[in-house]
């Protein structure tokens, strides 16, 4: 019975959009790291003309099986609103290697302190323009102090999922497969270009994975 549940969940939230990472729902992820429990998930998924997709197995998702008129246009769709998602993802990541003073990217798991960020900034008036500029382009006007604006920022990134907080009321976040899934398709975008994405074969399987 439990097994039925875990099975049910997991495709339900595959069949949805989500991505499913040892952050965002611990025990699908675990359930889909099982050979035989990701064949029984593909067997499904291919009935609806999708297929389960992953990279390095640090996280799960579903992608068209194969390529129609009608798929190719959802495709693009989705790759549209992506795009608009994506800058301020970009932003958000430069802004905490140079937080951090580190050129590392950051991982699925990878903590972050709300804290420790607004501490960075308050003493760096360079920061401070940079986290203006992201909360522009989220919100349009900037208001509120530094710690209102990073919690702004950081709860933009909840709220699609980039970003899981542990507890309520506890200010720190961990980063999801989402991330990790974004952080590659900015590699295939500069890659291919966004604006010759008419001219991409989605039936290729490098470019399939990630829509």
């Amino acid at each position: 019975m439990i097994f039925d549940e875990v099975f049910t969940s997991t495709v339900e939230s595959l069949l949805t959009g989500k991505f499913i990472c040892p952050i965002t729902c611990a025990t699908s992820y675990d359930f889909l790291n099982s050979d035989i429990n990701r064949e029984r998930v593909q067997s499904y998924l291919y009935q609806t003309g999708k297929t389960l997709s992953h990279i390095d197995h640090e996280f799960y998702y579903a992608s068209y099986e194969s390529m129609t008129p009608d798929r190719r246009r959802a495709s693009r769709a989705v790759f549209k609103q992506t795009q608009q998602e994506i800058r301020p993802v970009v932003e958000f990541l430069s802004l905490m290697m140079r937080v951090s003073n580190d050129e590392r990217s950051l991982y699925t798991g990878d903590e972050i302190h709300l804290a420790q960020i607004v501490s960075k900034i308050e003493n760096d008036k360079s920061l401070l323009k940079s986290l203006d500029r992201i909360i522009i382009q989220i919100k349009g006007q900037l208001k509120g102090s530094v710690f209102d604006k990073t919690k702004q920022l950081i709860n933009s990134l909840v709220k699609t999922d980039i970003l899981k907080q542990i507890e309520p009321k506890i200010d720190i976040y961990l980063c999801t497969g989402k991330l990790a899934y974004y952080i590659n398709l900015m590699e295939f975008i500069m890659t291919y270009q966004a604006e010759k994405f008419d001219d991409i074969d989605l039936d290729e399987p490098a470019q399939d994975d990630l829509i």
